[in-house]
């Protein structure tokens, strides 16, 4: 957020000088060396947290070359520069790694597979976050203390039952469009493909998701596609 504001400032700051036709490059050279600085720490905190199976640590300067090569040569094929993964390197650790062969393989399979089965591991995500619904929400069921509820009393029964069949009932109602622009938000269509899509104007997909946002009681575009996908909105 402080990057962000920091852009905003030195954008409106510059445009009020001699320097107005630099301040938008200006403004995203600044964002981009702050982004640059944050990727760079990042990656030396993994390093400094990890150690080598030897018990040495890496070298941090080998680190930032390494992701710096790597994010310039992201960049020319436009894709989205990275830095440090303290999970992904645990993960890599987990699953056998042991020197740096266990990055680039890990790499190369990606690469692969999005060539060769892209189509499939676009389906993947929704009926993973399905099975993780499905794993918390079960989670979720005490039995015990619903026993226990149950046998307290009448009224702590009657107050457990009235309180669970509104929360099975409780279905926010969407208008066809709603419903069509949540399919398309769950797609990762952008508010721009979406009125193209629809033939509608940005500002009232704009107005379609924040209606969204209020009757499906989310605070995020994942938990907005989440709760589509438990109502049925979305097909896994």
């Amino acid at each position: 957020m402080f990057v962000g504001v920091l852009t905003i400032v030195v954008i409106v700051v510059l445009t009020r000088t001699k320097l107005e036709k630099f301040g938008f490059l200006i403004g995203v050279l600044v964002t981009t060396i702050a982004v640059a600085i944050i990727a760079l720490v990042q990656a030396a905190g993994v390093s400094s947290s990890v150690p080598n199976p030897d018990g040495e640590y890496p070298d941090p300067s080998g680190d930032f070359r390494g992701q710096g090569i790597a994010n310039g040569a992201v960049g020319v094929f436009g894709g989205v520069p990275v830095g440090g993964s303290l999970s992904g390197t645990i993960l890599i650790q987990n699953l056998g790694g042991r020197n740096r062969s266990a990055n680039i393989s890990t790499g190369v399979f990606a690469l692969v597979a999005i060539l060769l089965i892209a189509p499939f591991i676009e389906r993947t995500p929704m009926p993973t976050l399905a099975g993780l619904l499905m794993v918390i929400g079960f989670s979720m069921i005490n039995r015990d203390r619903i026993v226990t509820v149950w046998h307290t009393g009448r009224a702590s029964s009657a107050v457990m039952v009235l309180t669970f069949i509104p929360a099975l009932a409780d279905e926010p109602a969407l208008t066809g469009r709603e419903a069509h622009v949540l399919r398309l938000l769950a797609k990762r269509y952008t508010n721009v493909e979406i009125a193209r899509e629809l033939l509608i104007a940005p500002a009232t997909v704009k107005k379609h998701t924040v209606t969204l946002y209020d009757k499906l009681n989310v605070h995020s575009r994942s938990e907005r596609v989440a709760k589509a996908l438990t109502l049925g909105y979305v097909n896994a």
